[in-house]
């Protein structure tokens, strides 16, 4: 008697994020590392080189256009480029649905297999509704509404968006998993420590004696960054410390106009800049050169900036908020978003104490070692598999 053949399982992955062209952000630059992180993961759980020669499942990468970093042969190209998701991947899933649709970032399609797992990187848009415009919110809480609903799993980056979800939805808590984004400084091109040769480098790098006086942001230009208190802030330290600079470094958002007419106009602080988006490598080249990282939101998912300037050797000064708490650890200087004076405090502190610093950069470092690409990735693999 013949033995029925094993179906293989099918695992489709949206991966129109990845793309080039597009200007990545946080959640898009997660979504590579969890993207490549899985590739790795596979491969070293099955023991395979071609992931189309294993019988228990098949990887499709669905994607509007070619993706050079992916394989080739796991791709699944379809069209439009506008409304992808509306259009291109909702007719897909109508016509041959995978046994699995991991969606990292971007919006649900309107058809979805019976296990489908997305990603909820945060909702802040539930927290504080004003700092987002009409539309938004109305796209924005529509697709969280039908992921509750459809999806087999929900995946968070940290307990704090699962406390987030579970008060403001009624998903049902057995459909959260919490798995902590992982950060491979050599897949954002530069691995630091290793490109340094030198006792004096090291001295010099690792505990920014050789850094710019720059302080630098990184993320969208919006209310909900709390770029204003920030400004403020920054013009307060700036009294004493007329020979600093602050870089902002990202995309506009929300209430961008009003923001920079505010700092330009009102508060008129000639040592900041707006260097608007920035390339992988310009930012990391940012990195490198600055005294220490601000990220002083008034409400995160996760906080990806901390880690890349934890592996960049920079100390951080961050909101005392829970999420990145729950990040950053004992590796930042925590102060109060809603006090100007405060964040001007954390800056004076990380200006004028070397020591300091030196013991932020090294937690830092420690800290860095619990945000592992590779067990990320093991854990999204049971999670898609089981």
């Amino acid at each position: 008697m013949k033995m029925r053949k094993h179906k293989k399982m099918i695992i489709g992955i949206d991966a129109s994020r990845s793309i080039s062209g597009i200007k990545k952000t946080g959640v898009e630059i997660v979504s590579d590392h969890m993207i490549r992180g899985l590739l790795e993961a596979f491969v070293k759980k099955f023991k395979i080189k071609d992931l189309k020669l294993k019988d228990e499942f098949d990887l499709i990468f669905y994607t509007p256009e070619k993706i050079k970093w992916l394989p080739e042969s796991n791709q699944k190209i379809f069209g439009p480029k506008r409304f992808w998701t509306v259009y291109g991947l909702s007719l897909e899933m109508l016509k041959n649905k995978p046994d699995v649709l991991f969606v990292p970032v971007h919006t649900l399609p309107f058809f979805c297999p019976k296990k489908t797992i997305k990603i909820v990187h945060d909702i802040a848009f539930r927290e504080y509704p004003k700092i987002y415009d009409f539309w938004t919110r109305v796209y924005l809480n529509f697709d969280l509404r039908r992921c509750v609903k459809i999806c087999k799993k929900i995946i968070v980056p940290t307990s704090k968006v699962k406390m987030d979800l579970l008060s403001h939805t009624d998903v049902n808590e057995n459909k959260i998993a919490v798995v902590r984004w992982g950060y491979d400084p050599k897949s954002a091109g530069k691995d630091k420590r290793a490109t340094i040769d030198t006792e004096s480098q090291i001295h010099g790098e690792k505990f920014g004696l050789n850094r710019k006086k720059q302080i630098l942001y990184i993320g969208r230009i919006e209310e909900k960054k709390n770029i204003l208190n920030l400004a403020i802030a920054f013009k307060i330290f700036s009294g004493q410390y007329p020979d600093y600079i602050l870089l902002l470094a990202g995309k506009s958002g929300f209430g961008f106009k009003d923001l920079k007419f505010n700092i330009e106009s009102k508060l008129k602080i000639k040592n900041l800049k707006f260097l608007g988006y920035v390339s992988e490598l310009e930012k990391q080249k940012l990195l490198r050169e600055s005294c220490c990282l601000v990220l002083i939101s008034k409400d995160e998912g996760f906080g990806l900036p901390i880690l890349e300037a934890f592996a960049s050797g920079l100390p951080v000064i961050a909101s005392d908020i829970s999420a990145l708490r729950e990040v950053g650890g004992a590796g930042c200087v925590y102060v109060k978003p809603d006090s100007p004076e405060g964040i001007a405090s954390g800056l004076k502190r990380i200006a004028e104490d070397m020591d300091l610093r030196k013991i932020m950069i090294e937690r830092g470092y420690d800290r860095l070692k619990i945000f592992r690409s590779d067990k990320s990735a093991k854990q999204l693999i049971e999670i898609l598999i089981s």
